[in-house]
C-alpha cells in the first residue's frame, strides 16, 4: 500500500512540474480578461530574457533583438521578489513596455506573440504592471494601459 501510494505521489508530482512550465499569455480589452493560450501555439519556442523586473519575451528561433516585447518594472529590484514577495499575493507597480514603432498598443495587445520583422525603432508606453507570485513559483504579469493590456505568466524554471 505504502509503495503504490508512492508511486502515485510521484507521478502527481511528475504531472504537475509538467503543466507549470509553459508560457501563458492572455488579453485584457475593454475591462475583461479573455481567455489563457499557450505561448508555444504560436511560438515554437517562448523564450524568456532578463529578471523578473526587466526581461524581454521572444521566440527563441529568432535573435532576441526581434523580440515580442520588454517589460521594465519600476521601483522593483530583483532581490525584493527573490526574497520579499509573498506567495498568492498582488503586488502593483509603474513600468515601461517596449515594442516596435510599427504597431499600435491595441495591436499589441490583441496579438502580444508577433514577432518584430523590422525592429528598427521602439517606442516606449507607461503601464500599470500588477506581479503575483504564485505558489508553484511561476509570476504572471498583468500589464495594463488604458481599457487595453496582456497578461503573460513566466514558468518559475525562467526567472532569474
Amino acid at each position: 500500500m505504502k509503495k503504490t501510494l508512492n508511486i502515485i505521489v510521484v507521478l502527481l508530482l511528475i504531472v504537475s512540474c509538467g503543466t507549470s512550465n509553459q508560457m501563458m499569455v492572455n488579453r485584457y480589452s475593454k475591462g475583461y480578461w479573455g481567455k489563457w493560450k499557450n505561448a508555444s501555439t504560436d511560438w515554437k519556442t517562448p523564450a524568456f530574457y532578463g529578471c523578473r523586473n526587466d526581461f524581454i519575451i521572444y521566440d527563441a528561433d529568432y535573435h532576441p533583438s526581434n523580440y515580442c516585447f520588454k517589460l521594465e518594472i519600476l521601483g522593483l529590484s530583483v532581490s525584493e521578489t527573490l526574497i520579499n514577495q509573498e506567495i498568492d499575493k498582488w503586488y502593483s507597480y509603474n513600468g515601461y513596455v517596449y515594442f516596435d514603432e510599427y504597431r499600435s498598443w491595441e495591436e499589441l495587445c490583441g496579438d502580444v506573440q508577433k514577432i518584430s520583422v523590422h525592429f528598427y525603432d521602439v517606442q516606449k508606453k507607461l503601464v500599470k504592471v500588477k506581479v503575483l507570485k504564485k505558489s508553484n513559483g511561476n509570476y504572471v504579469y498583468n500589464v495594463i494601459s488604458g481599457d487595453s493590456g496582456f497578461a503573460i505568466t513566466v514558468p518559475w524554471n525562467l526567472v532569474k
